[in-house]
């Protein structure tokens, strides 16, 4: 029994540690979220840059703003933007998502 209880404990400090991790990594994610009423608007592709872990510059985040109007003019709920692994302060690449 006293295995199990320290299994237990091992797990749920992991898995503490992997949340708060995850906290400080969105996992190489940069999220805009569509509104139901509008486009996106750039503040919105800033806000999003600026939360995640990389950089973009204007003319990224000008593509960025059109993919993501594109996407949200196609029902997509968020449009997901994943730099490439190599890249890590850059943005290239989009992936949109439908609920």
């Amino acid at each position: 029994m006293t295995t199990h209880r320290v299994l237990t404990a091992i797990a749920l400090l992991l898995a503490g540690v992997s949340a708060q991790a995850h906290e400080f990594d969105p996992g190489g994610r940069i999220v805009v979220t569509c509104a139901s009423d509008r486009e996106p608007r750039m503040a919105e592709v800033g806000r999003a840059v600026d939360h995640s872990h990389y950089w973009a510059g204007r003319p990224a985040r000008q593509e960025m703003l059109a993919l993501a109007q594109q996407a949200c003019a196609n029902g997509a709920d968020e449009v997901v933007f994943v730099p490439p692994a190599d890249q890590r302060y850059a943005a290239s690449g989009a992936a949109a998502t439908k609920r």
